[in-house]
Parts: C-alpha cells; structure tokens; sequence
C-alpha cells in the first residue's frame, strides 16, 4: 500500500490505492450529517472533502506536512472546509470542539501516540464518534527485520485493541478490512479499449458511483486479524457497528491459469513490488528536495527583508548626505559672500591708505619747504634767543 495519496500528476491513478483510501472514510459516511468533524492526518485532503460533501456541517484537515496543507487547500475548496498545519500529538482546538473525529493510518506514525490518542478524547464533544484505523503490519512483515520504513512500530489486532483502549475506554467496536472478490455488473458504456486514455492522477477517485444494489456472501476461508489488511476501532454510539461498506471496481477473472500466466503474474507482481519501492525512494527524495526548496525559500525571505532594511537605511543615510550637502553648499555660498564683503572693505582701506599716504608725503614735502624757506631759520633764531634770555 502506498503511504500517502499524491494528488498531481507525479502520482498516475491507481484504483486498488484508491479503493483501499476511499473505503475508510467510506465507513463514515451515515454518521456525519450536520456535525463538526475533525480529520487528523489528513494528508492532501481528499478525505476531508468527501466528509464535507457527504453531509457534514464542517471539517477541518490537520496534518504535520505544510507541503500537504498548501496543496490540500489549493486542490479542495468548499465552504465549511479547512486545513490547518499541526501535529496530531499536540492538537490546537478547545476542548469538547469536534462531534466525529477520523484519523486513518496515523498511530503506526507516531512517536509519541499515547499524547494523540489523550488529544483527540479531550477535543471530542461528549457522545462523540472516534474512528481510527491501523494496518496489520505483521501481515505485510511477519519477519521482525523487515518493516515499513516510515512507520515507528508494528500493531497486531491485539496491540492495536489493548493500547487505544487504555486512553479511549473499552467501549468499543471493531472492524476488518478485506479484499473484495465477487462480480460486477456495468453498463457496456462503462467498457474501455487498449487505444483509450486511461485516468491521469488520482483525482480520478473522487468520480466515484454509488452501488446500493450489492450483496454481500459468506466467505468460503479462514479470515481473521491475522491475514486482515487493516483494522478499524470504533468508539461511540452502537448506530454504527453494524454499518458494513465496500469500494471496489471491476476487473477481469482469470479462469484456469496456465502455468506461464502464473509465472508472468508473479514477474508482473516482482515489477510492482520494485515499482512501489522506486516511487517510496522517489519520493522521499522529493521530500527532502521540497524542505530543502522551503528551507531555501525562507533564507531568501531573510535575506530580501535584510535587503529592504539595508535599502532603508541607505534612504535615510543618503538624506542625511544631500541635506548635509545642502548645508554645506549654503556655508560656502555665504563664506565666499562674506570674503567678497571683506576683500572689498580691504581695497577700500587700502585706497584710504594710499590717500593718507600721500597725504602725509606732501605735508613732509611742505614740511620740508617750510624748514628750507628763510622765514623758518629767522624764526628758529627767534626761539633760541627768546629761549637764551629765558633763562637768565
């Protein structure tokens, strides 16, 4: 079985994966009219549109893959739906929130699966429905050194039975899931040729048709928890224990195999093993390339924030410079107007100067007249006998 359902194009359809997906929600179909209900791994969140398609008042999806989320709810929108990342270990949701809590494939997945299993009773509405499945891993790996390597333990019938019960009570019913054998009626119309497409994704599923005249027999072989696929446990009201439900789609019967047909269905079947196992591969690789793509994705976040900071900074900065600029420029202009203004009053001292000067050049020169003339020696005579007589 393939671990989770991809709804591009990666992924073509498979209608055995389909059956197997769209039985267990399947299952839940009579009881969601008019309730809340909460999807708890809800992967890309097929089933979570179906629940609301089916009746319920809303759902919400929660899943710890964000890549998961953003594709859910870009591929199913309705109103009343939504999707939300968390870990199904610590749920976000008040108490007594949701009337009919689902959560398929989840428990083998956990590390911690007693704190999810505490979450969900303390979210459900009293009188609430849990329904969670668990597949029968020792089927698959009955060796201990072989398992899935995406799930943290292995859950007999017994392991599954004994530890839900310790947190969900005892009041319980549970379920087997089984292949389907039998027959199919269809119209002619619903054949198909060699030369036709066939389905390209596994949207395909959700074009389902409703078969209410079938009939199921009494098997003609051992079935028990051990050769089960999966098992379903069901806490709630007894409405539901006897709802029994298939999804299924017609192939051919192989009558009297011959020896090579056997031998080719087994090579077939060694391809597919091989095929599954490339797509896990695959698609782990796709896994770690999308965080490392997220992990780059918020580094160039960062970096575009500290680069419109930076741009921000150099804004300011680059203000603070042109109005300096500015301030320097007008310091200049009034500085060369203030010198003008100076080197103008020096020339007009200086030609002040210049004019006393010559002032003085030609006082010296009249001086020097006066001292010459014969007016200045008689009166020098007159000065120096006054002052012989003087002092007498």
């Amino acid at each position: 079985m393939i671990e989770r359902l991809d709804f591009g194009q990666s992924m073509p359809y498979n209608a055995a994966e389909a059956s197997i997906h769209l039985n267990r929600y399947a299952m839940v179909k009579p009881i969601i009219k008019n309730k809340k209900v909460l999807d708890a791994a809800c992967g890309e969140g097929y089933g979570s549109y179906l629940l609301k398609t089916w009746g319920a008042s809303e759902v919400v999806g929660v899943d710890v893959s964000q890549t998961s989320i953003d594709k859910a709810a870009s591929i199913f929108k309705c109103e009343g739906l939504s999707f939300q990342c968390q870990n199904v270990e610590t749920l976000q949701f008040p108490n007594h929130y949701f009337d009919v809590i689902v959560s398929f494939e989840t428990l083998e997945h956990l590390d911690h699966p007693e704190n999810f299993l505490k979450g969900i009773r303390r979210v459900l509405k009293p009188g609430g429905t849990i329904i969670i499945s668990c597949p029968n891993d020792p089927y698959y790996y009955p060796d201990e050194e072989t398992c899935n390597p995406f799930h943290k333990k292995k859950y007999t019938y017994f392991d599954f039975k004994n530890f839900t019960e310790q947190f969900l009570g005892n009041h319980a019913h549970y379920f087997l899931a089984f292949s389907v054998n039998g027959f199919l009626n269809v119209p002619f119309s619903y054949s198909t040729e060699p030369s036709d497409s066939m389905p390209l994704d596994m949207l395909e599923m959700m074009n389902y048709i409703s078969c209410d005249n079938s009939l199921l027999l009494k098997q003609d072989r051992y079935l028990n928890h051990w050769n089960c696929n999966y098992y379903i446990g069901i806490w709630g009201k007894d409405n539901i224990v006897s709802t029994i439900n298939a999804v299924f789609y017609p192939r051919e019967f192989f009558n009297n195999l011959k020896d090579e047909d056997v031998e080719l269905i087994k090579e077939i079947k060694v391809w597919q093993n091989q095929k599954d196992k490339d797509y896990i591969d695959y698609k782990k690789e796709l896994d770690l390339q999308q965080l490392k793509c997220e992990r780059f994705s918020s580094m160039l976040e960062l970096v575009n924030k500290e680069a419109d900071c930076l741009r921000q900074n150099y804004d300011t900065i680059y203000s603070a410079y042109q109005s300096s600029k500015n301030e320097l420029e007008l310091l200049k202009k009034q500085q060369n107007e203030e010198r003008q203004n100076h080197e103008n009053n020096l020339d007009l001292i200086s030609n002040e100067l210049d004019c006393v000067k010559r002032k003085c050049q030609s006082f010296e020169v009249e001086l020097s007249t006066i001292k010459k003339s014969k007016g200045w020696k008689l009166l020098m005579l007159i000065y120096k006998i006054e002052g012989a007589f003087r002092f007498r």
